[in-house]
């Protein structure tokens, strides 16, 4: 029996070593600058989860989720098409609506092809027709400015500060 045992460690440690060897180094997560990427940003009403995943085959695949109202992903490439692929009311049940790859939201879009900021709206699911999930434009109270304003205290990515510091300033003085 110890014979059985030792072979079988004997085995397993020469499969590791040799995976080990030819293995490349795994990826790190991208992270995203203003120089090379884009900010999304947005608020989608009474939601307790969103998913987007980056579909299109020019760009390296990739998803960002979100578990609060106010979504912001920062290391998303220029050009790259984000589709919604799972939602999750706060509806008190917590349903998934997972349209999957090839269903159909309105909030699937093209990322701007320059790099900054990009602001995707202040949404509100209004319901589900033919099989798409339809979000429209929520409350014109909420604006981009009032977004990017509740945004700026919980940038994990300190690099964006000052570019929405810059925006809030624009905005601000579009205002007056």
């Amino acid at each position: 029996m110890k014979r059985i045992v030792s072979l079988f460690f004997a085995l397993l440690l020469a499969a590791t070593i040799s995976l080990g060897l030819g293995a490349e180094a795994k990826k790190t997560k991208r992270i995203g600058t203003p120089e090379d990427s884009v900010l999304v940003f947005g608020y989608i009403r009474d939601i307790y989860s969103i998913r987007f995943t980056q579909l299109d085959p020019d760009f390296e695949p990739a998803y960002y989720q979100s578990s609060d109202m106010l979504f912001t992903f920062d290391n998303v490439e220029p050009g790259s098409y984000l589709k919604m692929t799972t939602y999750r009311p706060n509806d008190g049940l917590y349903t998934p609506y997972s349209p999957g790859l090839s269903g159909k939201s309105t909030l699937d879009f093209r990322v701007p092809d320059k790099p900054g900021l990009y602001y995707a709206g202040f949404m509100e699911l209004s319901g589900c027709e033919r099989n798409m999930l339809i979000f429209k434009p929520g409350d014109k109270k909420y604006t981009e400015l009032m977004v990017l304003t509740w945004l700026l205290p919980s940038v994990k990515n300190k690099a964006w500060v000052p570019v929405i510091e810059s925006r809030i300033k624009e905005l601000e003085n579009e205002g007056k």
